[in-house]
């Protein structure tokens, strides 16, 4: 038994490891809390798919029990590719309710957004230089290409209005604007 105080509280606690710990024996507490660290457990991976129906079969449809099984397929993956690969095939409709889910899909929005918004800036940018002066050269074009600040590109852009020929804009592209 391991202790720990702070500020008046005192905390008792066991550490336990699940490694060392039966899956079958968790399974019979029927706490579905529990279920979803199964496949960290001797035996576990033999019995995940009896931890996700069980699971499934004693919690009511909403939030918590998506949560339970996103939790699920993510610590199976500690132990397995597989494992939560075939949850997700089977519960992807029921993990979509998820906050984790809901919270990864944001993330990916997010970023597919500001990747979108970079890739349209560097198109602004190369299409303006072919307006004003041409096809663009090779080397501006890898420049450009490469750049991931999209202040920087729309700086750039301004300044390929102004500037009178692509020689001067190559100058201020070298010099690092």
């Amino acid at each position: 038994m391991e202790r720990f105080e702070d500020e008046g509280l005192r905390y008792a606690f066991r550490v336990i490891s699940l490694a060392a710990m039966e899956a079958r024996d968790l399974l019979r507490t029927g706490n579905p809390c529990l279920f979803p660290f199964v496949a960290l457990m001797k035996g576990g991976v033999e019995l995940f798919d009896e931890a996700e129906r069980a699971l499934t079969d004693s919690m009511p449809a909403g939030p918590d029990r998506a949560d339970l099984l996103t939790g699920m397929a993510l610590l199976s993956g500690l132990v397995s590719k597989e494992l939560p690969q075939r949850l997700l095939r089977r519960r992807r409709d029921i993990m979509m309710e998820s906050v984790a889910y809901e919270m990864i899909k944001k993330e990916g929005y997010d970023e597919g957004m500001q990747q979108g918004m970079l890739a349209d800036a560097r198109e602004m940018l190369l299409e303006a230089l072919a307006e004003r002066f041409g096809p663009v050269p090779h080397d501006i074009e890898e420049v450009i290409t490469a750049m991931e600040l999209r202040r920087q590109l729309k700086e750039l852009l301004r300044s390929a209005l102004r500037v009178n020929n692509i020689h001067e804009f190559r100058k201020l592209l070298t010099s690092g604007l």
